[in-house]
């Protein structure tokens, strides 16, 4: 028994001379797909799946430039190279990639598009209520994974204590109580 596996990626059945086959069979088979007109396949991805492709690698990229800034320390006002706050962290790391953040959380706030609490991605930015509770936003950190069964993320951001660090969130303590809400900066 012989088993045929028919591809149209480069080679189309006329480009198979049918008297060259020396299998009777094989050549009544290529006669028939010669008078058939078959569907091309294309290989090439979707425009969308494109660019969904080149945003998870910049995605990637960005998390990847940010974890190699962990350790950095920490200053009220830093907008690195070597100290930073947290907007000035966020806003350098995009900066790199040609992206122009506001200089504080507050503001960082309004730009990109809002972000269920359910459907955060990496490369989303959480936002915080500073220190005082209820308060307006006063830090921001960004997605660098999401556990996609329980949703539970880690961020990256530079926090007063010990600097550029990562992160849980939800924690079950101070970021949860004071999580505001989230914004993606590169858009589906």
């Amino acid at each position: 028994m012989i088993t045929f596996c028919l591809c149209a990626l480069s080679l189309q059945a006329q480009d198979i001379k049918p008297s060259k086959v020396k299998n009777s069979k094989v050549s009544t088979l290529l006669r028939d797909l010669q008078d058939r007109e078959l569907p091309v396949i294309s290989l090439q991805p979707k425009e969308e799946e494109k660019s969904s492709a080149v945003d998870e690698a910049l995605i990637s990229s960005i998390i990847s430039y940010a974890k190699k800034h962990l350790g950095y320390k920490y200053r009220s006002g830093g907008k690195g190279p070597k100290v930073f706050d947290c907007s000035g962290f966020v806003g350098y790391v995009w900066g790199h990639f040609g992206y122009k953040m506001a200089s504080s959380s507050s503001a960082q706030y309004h730009q990109g598009e809002e972000v269920n609490r359910n459907d955060l991605k990496p490369g989303d930015l959480l936002f915080f209520n500073g220190r005082a509770r209820g308060g307006s936003v006063g830090h921001v950190g960004m997605v660098v994974s999401v556990n996609p069964e329980t949703k539970a993320v880690k961020f990256i951001h530079a926090a007063t204590s010990v600097g550029i660090k990562i992160d849980s969130y939800p924690d079950g303590g101070y970021y949860s109580a004071r999580y505001v809400g989230a914004k993606r900066i590169i858009p589906n």
